[in-house]
């Protein structure tokens, strides 16, 4: 079976006598909150290893074809000038591209890995592959290496190649990594793979994802009349970039404004002379590398970009560009679809994305001009500004929340709140209370705004649980400025531990939520509602209506095109043998995620939004498990049993789960898939999802193939389930394997 009580990356160590134990955090539904429990003390290596994107990196075919490319080219030029060729790998992971230089005809090898357990993968790779004589790897960070006492090579190298990219190419460190390898272990003169990085930007207008920025009362309030602070229209939101797949929207949702240009160029090597490059704001590591580390300094730079379309711009979406050669012949590019050279068939990837920075406020520009767009940067995050043509700001502030929205609600929870159907759907709900002739609520969920809701749709009194005590500020702010003062009441209290006394006089008629938790990564995990609400219904009077009344656990089998291969194995790459990795990720994700290899057909467990990863459905949607908030949690475990016929051929990789939520018997709101993927019988290529919400994915452990022929026989295929509730810990086990009828 597969347990989903494992969800938080936080650990503390602890020695009792000679036994090693450790904490982790897990999410407990019974108590609404993140609760440490005891593990081995090998769990959070387990669990580092089981979540890490190596095995998404080593499939970016495009990736590793071009490293390899770029390698034999750089090697075969130092080996042109006599010269023996000592490479540097830093942040090396399986040995991949240390193995790659040595191939290519690189005399020695000194390869880098801060991660224990990955390090001795890759020494262990690097024998297997007969590399053992001519690969060092060394167990820690560049930084902390010195080449004679570590490899007993007095000799620097003078071949960099390297991978220490991300989403925002410099978030994980490059710089300040790179110039210390400048100093300290790299010849004058050596040659980078890649050579240089070029920073792209083009300035986009889309409601879709502005709704992920900043709230909309249109959105919320039926008339358009909740009122928002003033600061909040001003405020630059969070500072970290928004990393997500821009291609999964479509074109109605994007609107490419400008043509994509070049903002800043960073020399990885001093002899990168690509006259490829046109971009004017160009930094050279090896000139910076005396830049000190405790350096604070932000540099700006500031370009021109023509506006090809009018219409209000919300953003800049960025991608960077690697030239792995000096030449700048081979490139490898993150950019979007529409920017991207291969277009549609470009290489999938999640490792790297595109990176979304909003705009201080809307801005509205015309086709045929022209605008600034300023780029700011540190050691570790870049962030932009765009201004009119006649209008260069000298700086532009990192992106900051001063309205307090923006450190209470993430990204995607705004999204929620924005969610047009989702708020039409509790308004009718609320409405439909009052006009029972209900009168008083209790609110039980984390950051909502249902307490205003609830007022606004004419409850006499309401009572808003909020233990947050940044958004209970920002609550109570919203409730001065709409007028409600008298009619919301803010408590600082859990829910579990209200008291009859805390209702004040009169007992409430109905206990709300959306239901909504920060700690829960599962839909299901909302499910701390039911205790809740179970719990505050023993203070209250006899018959209170409880709002959502039930729920359903919903499953649908998908064919993924890609999210698969984070857990396929890549047994050879390049022609290289990396099988022993293969191993060490599934037996990690095997002991960690609670799945018995011998009884389960799961994988992995994993919260995904899955809007971003294109599937195909094999199944229609089907309820595998019901709640009924009505009554009192159960004592006893609920365990429920069924098939789902298979209805389309395909590649089983995996199930999706999500919750619907029934405020009334007529009213539903959905975690998952917002529309039915079946017209007129037939499944549907293109599949809806709510896009605020994570849902659960079941992965299949060697997942099988489903031919046409399959369908038309007798036993058609289908997809046999087990699921198990347990109250006591609020734990939901789950079991999915392909079965004849």
């Amino acid at each position: 079976m597969s347990k989903v009580c494992l969800l938080n990356k936080r650990f503390f160590h602890f020695s009792r006598i000679s036994r090693k134990e450790m904490f982790s955090q897990r999410f407990s539904p019974t108590t609404g909150k993140m609760e440490w429990v005891v593990e081995d003390e090998d769990y959070d290596m387990r669990d580092e290893i089981a979540r890490s994107a190596y095995t998404d990196m080593l499939h970016d075919d495009e990736r590793n074809k071009k490293y390899y490319q770029a390698t034999i080219q750089a090697v075969k030029n130092l080996k042109v000038s006599r010269k023996k060729v000592h490479m540097l790998d830093i942040g090396t992971g399986t040995g991949l591209l240390a193995m790659m230089a040595v191939q290519s005809g690189a005399d020695r090898a000194t390869a880098c890995e801060a991660f224990k357990p990955i390090a001795s993968v890759a020494s262990d790779i690097v024998k297997k592959n007969g590399f053992g004589d001519k690969i060092s790897v060394v167990g820690k960070r560049s930084t902390k290496l010195d080449l004679e006492k570590d490899v007993g090579s007095p000799v620097k190298a003078n071949l960099l190649v390297t991978e220490l990219w991300d989403t925002e190419l410099i978030g994980e460190g490059a710089l300040p990594t790179l110039r210390d390898a400048c100093n300290r272990l790299l010849e004058p003169g050596f040659v980078s793979v890649p050579a240089a990085a070029s920073v792209y930007v083009q300035v986009f207008g889309s409601e879709a994802l502005w709704n992920m920025h900043q709230l909309n009362p249109k959105h919320i309030s039926e008339n358009q009349d909740l009122i928002l602070p003033t600061e909040m229209e001003q405020c630059r939101g969070t500072a970290s970039a928004f990393d997500l797949h821009v291609d999964e929207l479509s074109d109605k949702e994007i609107n490419i404004l400008s043509a994509p240009v070049p903002v800043l160029r960073f020399d990885f090597c001093n002899n990168s002379a690509s006259t490829k490059s046109d971009c004017i704001n160009k930094v050279s590591i090896p000139d910076t590398k005396d830049k000190s580390d405790s350096d604070k300094t932000e540099s700006c730079y500031s370009v021109q970009a023509s506006v090809e379309h009018s219409g209000i711009a919300h953003g800049v979406v960025m991608w960077w560009t690697l030239d792995m050669d000096v030449d700048g012949e081979i490139t490898l590019t993150t950019a979007p679809r529409w920017a991207h050279p291969d277009g549609d068939n470009r290489q999938w990837r999640d490792h790297w994305m595109q990176a979304v920075y909003f705009l201080k406020r809307p801005l509205l520009i015309q086709a045929g001009d022209k605008v600034n767009i300023q780029c700011c940067h540190d050691d570790y995050s870049i962030w932009f500004d765009v201004t009119p043509q006649n209008r260069i700001a000298a700086t532009v502030d990192r992106p900051l929340c001063t309205c307090g929205a923006h450190v209470t609600w993430s990204r995607h929870r705004f999204a929620m709140l924005n969610d047009r159907q989702r708020s039409r759907a509790f308004r009718q709900a609320l409405k439909q209370l009052v006009a029972e002739g209900n009168s008083r609520c209790l609110s039980i969920s984390d950051g909502s705004l249902l307490p205003l809701l609830a007022a606004k749709a004419g409850f006499d009194k309401v009572i808003a649980v909020e233990s947050s005590v940044l958004y209970q500020k920002f609550l109570r702010k919203l409730i001065n400025l709409n007028g409600l003062g008298e009619t919301i009441e803010v408590l600082d209290k859990e829910a579990a531990n209200l008291q009859a006394k805390d209702l004040s006089t009169d007992q409430v008629d109905v206990i709300l939520g959306e239901p909504f938790f920060t700690s829960a990564l599962f839909p299901w995990h909302n499910l701390y509602f039911w205790y809740a609400a179970s719990s505050v219904a023993q203070i209250t009077r006899p018959g209170v209506k409880i709002l959502p009344r039930g729920a359903t656990l919903k499953a649908l089998a998908v064919d993924f095109e890609d999210l698969w291969k984070f857990h396929a194995p890549v047994n050879t790459v390049e022609g290289f043998d990396v099988s022993l990795f293969d191993k060490l990720i599934e037996g990690s994700k095997l002991k960690n995620e609670g799945i018995n290899n011998e009884k389960s057909h799961g994988i992995a467990l994993e919260p995904h939004h899955v809007w971003e990863y294109p599937c195909r459905a094999l199944t229609q949607d089907s309820t595998i498990m019901t709640f009924d908030f009505t009554r009192s949690v159960p004592a006893e475990k609920i365990k429920t049993e069924g098939d789902i016929k298979i209805l389309s051929s395909g590649t089983l990789h995996g199930i999706v789960i999500w919750m619907e939520f029934h405020l009334t018997d007529d009213i539903t709101v959905t975690t998952g898939l917002q529309k039915n993927q079946e017209v007129n019988g037939k499944l549907q290529p293109k599949l809806r999802w709510v896009r605020h919400t994570k849902q659960g994915v079941y992965f299949i452990q060697s997942p099988p193939r489903i031919e046409d022929e399959a369908l038309i026989n007798e036993n058609i295929p289908r997809v046999r389930y087990c699921v198990g509730f347990e109250p006591a810990s609020g734990e939901i086990d789950f079991d999915f394997q392909l079965c004849a009828s």
